[in-house]
């Protein structure tokens, strides 16, 4: 049985698909196998897939109406071999680099006790030429002194929810997932069709397993006009915070620990947004800090709606 199960859900994406098979038929790793999951897209890139699998028999194509990305990954682990023990969800978009899951399965093995690790990636415009990176996730935590925040080192692979609610740097693409954890969450929730889909993955995770962060580069990551980030993301955020906060799928032990921590998260960006009104006003770009303070004072009162929500119980959702 294959150590690790690689799913690549794809849609409409032909330009792409090819080359990111390839950075997994490149593995240093040896012991994979690979489930390309057609989303019923409407170009030739099944075609492509179909022909690496007549080609490697480590490689299966599996086909299926539309459903979204998080019903594709599913139906993935679905076809995923028994007995593999960590499961990478690959963008269709982006490429793994040669010793990716060497580094992954030794960095996650690293951590019996966590159920998932993340890695760092660079970014790649749509001809492969390097914009930025490595970058590097960023996790802040609360702090009694002055800023209020701070950045966990990156020597630190433990991260608290706080910082996993503070700034989502674990994509699919670099992010290893014990199966026996996964197999343990409610899945991919197909409900989200505005992204966050990934944010919502991880921290079904987090309530039940620490994650660590490792600061290697393991993939280079696309960054295109058509990714889903370009779209509008507050329909998403609004979604995984309702579901978060009234926490339906939590036992009440856990939603109080999750309330807590987004409750920290709304201090600690309330902060952040204050330090940087404050760079603005010195480099005398009075306008956006300005815009910058409102946006801090509306994060810091959801901060305390969402403390004295969280100590008197309540489903309702806090919005500031």
């Amino acid at each position: 049985m294959p150590t690790v199960s690689v799913i690549i859900p794809y849609y409409k994406g032909e330009k792409f698909l090819d080359a990111a098979i390839r950075s997994v038929l490149n593995q240093t790793f040896s012991d994979w196998e690979l489930i390309v999951v057609d989303d019923g897209s409407p170009d030739n890139g099944v075609g492509i897939a179909e022909q690496h699998a007549r080609e490697q028999p480590k490689v299966t194509v599996v086909r299926m109406p539309n459903g979204g990305v998080s019903c594709a990954r599913n139906v993935g682990v679905t076809h995923a071999r028994p007995g593999s023990e960590y499961l990478l969800f690959l963008d269709q978009d982006d490429e793994l680099e040669t010793s990716a899951l060497d580094t992954m399965v030794a960095g996650l093995g690293a951590y019996p006790e966590a159920g998932a690790a993340y890695f760092s990636f660079t970014v790649i415009d749509d001809e492969g030429q390097q914009l930025e990176g490595p970058v590097s996730a960023k996790r802040c935590v609360p702090t009694a002194t002055a800023p209020g925040w701070r950045m966990l080192p990156p020597d630190l692979a433990g991260t608290p929810l706080v910082a996993l609610f503070t700034h989502h740097d674990a994509v699919p693409t670099v992010t290893l997932f014990r199966r026996h954890l996964f197999e343990r969450t409610g899945g991919w929730d197909e409900n989200f069709r505005h992204a966050f889909e990934d944010q919502d993955m991880l921290w079904q995770c987090a309530v039940l397993a620490p994650v660590v962060y490792l600061p290697v580069p393991v993939a280079r990551k696309r960054d295109h006009l058509s990714n889903n980030v370009k779209q509008s993301l507050t329909p998403g955020f609004r979604q995984l915070a309702n579901k978060w906060w009234q926490g339906k799928h939590l036992t009440p032990e856990t939603r109080t620990r999750v309330r807590l921590a987004m409750a920290q998260e709304a201090l600690v960006t309330a902060r952040l947004i204050f330090h940087e009104a404050g760079q603005s006003f010195r480099s005398k770009d009075f306008s956006l800090s300005g815009k910058l303070v409102f946006r801090a004072a509306r994060k810091l009162a959801l901060h305390v709606v969402r403390i004295l929500s969280a100590s008197r119980g309540t489903q309702d959702i806090p919005r500031a």
